[in-house]
């Protein structure tokens, strides 16, 4: 009985250690899984935390301004490079990582003992990456987000009335080459000193033309403005020098719908100046004309716009004196009688067509003053809203009289009447116009010059470039313990 309760008892001793090697097994293996969960949630929180950061780590100025969130990578220097994103990244995580360095109380220890090994930036997209389409998409987004844009309603069908002016337009092209060829037919030139009714009309007319090409800015100001002197130059900013570019990948970029331009023209017209409602502290005065127009001088773009509205103005009015019968068959008497007089009935349609011309060519200096006074226009005129009187195109002697004429206070009623009216434009209307039918990649590198030039008005930023600044990008960190364990981790710093 002894010996069997001996054996007896060494089995049990076996089955017990046995017992206890397989429990210290499963719990040492469990303790591991746990300590490597916890590196790994810990590596986890401490790369959102450093995202987090980074996203909050915005170019202010840039939001402040213009309501675009983007990460500078250049940090206020004038070069940059992804090492300072990963230095940015690193700096955020080891913070979280290494809670206990530089903390020198009694026994405190890191169990974990994680270390950065190292950091890839890949997939970055700039801001300046396809063609600006970052800036663009952003800037759609911001429209969006605001409430109460009544031009949604308004601004297509007013791009519909302008459509019909352009039969007028085309028709003010034709009678300036007829006239040109009708000059050269008849030898009529400024340079004859005929003394008849023929000649006369030929040189008044041609200097009309002549004024209509060449002193325009002259004819609507009178002078009595001083004008922005601003000039940059362009190879300084996107449009003019070679950018820097991501990793750009070939995503198919989704065409823009109606809805799309509507909201960039409006973003422009919001967060841009112009020369009647004018952006403080800019570099140019007149930004969205230069949007339009792209000069390096405030002067030439203000004028290249103005030209265009004045077409726009004189191709309406030429129309409406053609659908006018009360008005044409005034004319078409007055330009038979004058072609009998001088014994060339044959000239009597050349007559009509320079009177025509004429007259609204006069009617459109008197629009364009008001326009650039801030004064709302009728586009297609009636009979009351009409301002140069028929005398002042029959019977001028002094042709500059025709362009110095103030409107006097009839006519102020008449252009104030009705502003209500969708019929009625204001400058910034057709300068709204003119930016949906720019092109868009066009408009869209001109913003991103007038962005750089505000931003670098500031203290801190003569450097700033958008082709240094970030919309998002992958960062894939390695992480190591003391122990020996290696991690793989990879987030996307992005705005939504």
């Amino acid at each position: 009985m002894e010996f069997l309760n001996e054996k007896l008892k060494g089995s049990i001793t076996i089955y017990v250690t046995l017992f206890m090697l397989v429990f210290l097994t499963f719990l040492l293996f469990m303790l591991q899984a746990v300590r490597t969960r916890s590196m790994k949630t810990r590596i986890e929180i401490a790369m959102d935390c450093g995202i987090q950061s980074m996203i909050a780590g915005y170019h202010q100025e840039l939001f402040r301004q213009f309501d675009l969130l983007y990460i500078d990578g250049s940090y206020g220097n004038k070069q940059h490079n992804a090492i300072d994103l990963e230095r940015k990244i690193k700096e955020y995580m080891l913070y979280n990582l290494q809670p206990e360095k530089n903390q020198y109380f009694l026994y405190t220890s890191d169990f974990y003992g994680l270390s950065i090994e190292d950091i890839l930036i890949t997939n970055r997209t700039l801001a300046t990456d396809h063609n600006g389409n970052s800036i663009k998409q952003q800037a759609i987004w911001v429209m969006k987000q605001k409430t109460g844009l009544p031009f949604l309603e308004t601004l297509p069908k007013k791009l519909k009335i302008v459509e019909r002016s352009k039969e007028g337009e085309d028709r003010v092209t034709d009678f300036l080459v007829e006239f040109e060829k009708t000059q050269k037919a008849t030898g009529k030139t400024q340079n004859q000193q005929e003394d008849n009714l023929e000649t006369q009309v030929y040189l008044q007319t041609n200097q009309i033309i002549e004024k209509r090409m060449f002193s325009l800015m002259e004819q609507i100001f009178k002078g009595n403005v001083n004008f922005s002197s601003k000039m940059v130059v362009k190879d300084q900013y996107p449009s003019g020098r070679e950018l820097n570019k991501g990793d750009e990948n070939s995503e198919i970029q989704k065409e823009d719908s109606m809805m799309d331009h509507l909201l960039l023209v409006e973003y422009c017209m919001e967060y841009f100046g112009n020369y009647i409602h004018p952006k403080e502290s800019t570099y140019l005065r007149y930004q969205i004309e230069y949007l339009l127009h792209g000069s390096e001088s405030d002067y030439e773009n203000l004028e290249q716009t103005i030209w265009k509205i004045f077409l726009i103005r004189e191709g309406a009015n030429f129309l409406y004196l053609h659908t006018d019968e009360k008005k044409e068959t005034f004319i078409d008497q007055i330009a038979g009688l004058l072609s009998a007089l001088i014994g060339a009935p044959q000239l009597k349609d050349v007559f009509k067509n320079i009177f025509l011309f004429v007259w609204s060519y006069g009617e459109s200096i008197e629009d364009m003053k008001g326009l650039m006074q801030g004064e709302k226009v009728i586009f297609f005129k009636t009979e009351d809203t009409w301002q140069l009187d028929l005398a002042e195109l029959l019977f001028f002697s002094n042709i500059k009289d025709l362009f110095t004429k103030e409107n006097d206070n009839k006519q102020a009623e008449k252009t104030k009447a009705s502003t209500e009216n969708i019929n009625y434009f204001d400058y910034e209307t057709y300068l709204r116009i003119l930016l949906f039918a720019k092109a868009q990649n066009d408009k869209v590198f001109s913003m991103m010059d007038l962005i750089e030039m505000d931003i670098r008005q500031g203290k801190g930023n003569e450097f700033f470039r958008l082709d240094h600044c970030y919309e998002n990008f992958d960062a894939e960190v390695h992480v190591q313990s003391r122990f020996g364990d290696r991690f793989h981790i990879m987030r996307t710093i992005q705005y939504d």
